[in-house]
């Protein structure tokens, strides 16, 4: 593909989440990050990877499944391509209920982590890329705060170089 296919295709991808009508449904959380960590098995199980999920039976959020499958797929494929080499992959996500209607979930890699200082506000931006390897575009944690926004959350990330990075989701309970 070349470079303008790409950015036309990413750009469809943001329009499309713009554009698209959220009809928000219970969707339960422990059956959609399991469906997302058993889609990267094999790349877990190359690497020696492990995901731990601690989520209450039954704790569901009101939105979309697609954006919630997207959401987590981004996360944990980031934190395979950006894993540490001198360590065994972590990843561990846990969710509860926050008491005040809505759901608080944490999304915590020993990967290779960035410098979130330096980072900012860029790091939910389209096209931006703080570490040289692997390739990428740069599109995918824009996607996951476009979906996270969609559905009427918010998300926060803090990361340190060389200990990992840690997303903070806040999404309504169904």
């Amino acid at each position: 593909m070349s470079q303008a296919d790409a950015v036309i295709t990413d750009l469809n991808q943001v329009l499309a989440i713009r554009d698209k009508q959220v009809v928000p449904e219970p969707v339960d959380l422990a059956e959609v990050c399991t469906q997302a960590v058993a889609s990267l098995a094999p790349a877990l199980a190359q690497c020696g990877g492990q995901v731990r999920l601690a989520i209450a039976p039954g704790l569901a959020v009101r939105g979309t499944r697609a954006y919630l499958y997207s959401i987590f797929d981004n996360l944990f494929s980031n934190a395979l391509k950006y894993r540490a080499a001198e360590r065994p992959l972590e990843v561990s996500l846990w969710a509860v209920a926050d008491g005040a209607g809505g759901i608080t979930i944490s999304v915590t890699d020993n990967g290779v982590g960035f410098d979130a200082q330096q980072a900012g506000v860029k790091v939910f931006q389209l096209y931006q890329r703080f570490h040289s390897r692997p390739p990428g575009r740069g599109i995918g944690l824009f996607l996951v705060k476009a979906h996270v926004e969609a559905m009427h959350g918010h998300i926060n990330v803090t990361s340190t170089v060389g200990v990992g990075t840690r997303f903070l989701l806040s999404l309504p309970a169904a």
